[in-house]
């Protein structure tokens, strides 16, 4: 199925808006307290498949749908998001790729947002009908 092809999903948010200090190892709140930002952990999702398709859907609140850059080549599906203030600094960011299945069809994915859910269609390359030979 698909395979995540990085393990270092950054996903950064502010301080304030984690919560919960109790997960945050020594060196990150460290970090925090210098820069302002903490890393968290890679965002939630799944995958859903049928005949024609596969669903892909991931859980990154915070961003608006003009923010993702979301791209395949051959086989490899990367997604990047930022978020940045009105000041042009960069609040957060978001980057996760993944190798594709072999019977993804990589230029028809289609991509929507809503309510912090980033979710892409990947169609299945239609599998070929048998057909018959004659013989003479």
């Amino acid at each position: 199925m698909f395979v995540p092809i990085n393990r270092q999903n950054s996903c950064r948010v502010p301080a304030a808006r984690t919560g919960n200090r109790e997960i945050i190892g020594p060196l990150d709140h460290w970090m925090n307290q210098l820069f302002g930002t903490v890393p968290t952990v890679a965002p939630q999702g799944g995958v859903k498949q049928s005949d024609t398709e596969y669903m892909l859907k991931l859980d990154v609140p915070g961003f608006e749908g003009n923010e993702f850059d979301i791209r395949v080549r051959e086989k490899t599906l990367v997604v990047k998001a930022e978020h940045k203030l009105e000041d042009g600094s960069v609040e957060r960011t978001f980057e996760r790729a993944w190798e594709l299945p072999e019977d993804v069809v990589g230029t028809s994915v289609e991509a929507g947002y809503r309510n912090g859910v980033l979710s892409l269609k990947l169609p299945k390359a239609a599998k070929p009908d048998w057909q018959k030979i004659e013989v003479k």
